[in-house]
């Protein structure tokens, strides 16, 4: 059964998206938050409509290629919007994304504790890449949400500017503390 939001996030798709590269801004997700949906709301649907895996970086990636990491040799990117939007706000040194993971399957916390207490952990913007899941990916682990892909690069589908008010959890350090 459709309902009103779902037209919304779909006439958004359509008014803003086309087949090959797409680029959404802070701007174009501020007018669909207006509407009453987040991004994380959007980047679930575009995955789940167009067959997509989900990066998330606090690094712009230019261009139109997601390059491999230069140390590992691999492309990781997820099933799960939370984890990667997650990953593109909170430096990923100060959490482990399969741990996170679970935690989300649990149900939508109201707070999310990091492992360190860093400085510039939280990052006021981040990046979220969007790529088709094609015969490169593999799930590993097998049946996490995390895909990995040893190729140089993959093509991106559409790149989107999200910021902290697009994860909507207090995250806390080691001691409890909340952070920004």
């Amino acid at each position: 059964m459709t309902t009103i939001e779902d037209f919304t996030i779909e006439d958004f798709i359509n008014s803003n998206m086309n087949t090959t590269f797409n680029v959404i801004t802070q701007r174009e997700l501020e007018a669909l938050r207006e509407e009453g949906h987040a991004a994380e709301e959007l980047i679930s649907h575009l995955a789940s409509k167009f067959g997509l895996l989900i990066h998330g970086s606090q690094r712009y990636t230019p261009g139109h290629f997601l390059p491999c990491r230069r140390n590992t040799g691999r492309i990781t990117t997820f099933d799960d919007a939370r984890v990667a939007m997650f990953r593109a706000i909170v430096n990923p040194h100060d959490f482990h994304p399969l741990e996170l993971a679970q935690l989300f399957s649990e149900g939508t916390p109201e707070t999310v504790c990091l492992k360190g207490v860093g400085i510039n952990v939280i990052r006021p913007q981040g990046y979220v890449c969007l790529v088709r899941k094609d015969h490169t990916f593999f799930n590993f682990p097998e049946g996490s949400c995390q895909y990995v892909s040893y190729e140089k690069h993959c093509q991106i589908f559409a790149k989107i500017d999200i910021s902290r008010k697009d994860l909507p959890y207090n995250i806390a350090n080691s001691k409890g503390e909340v952070l920004g």
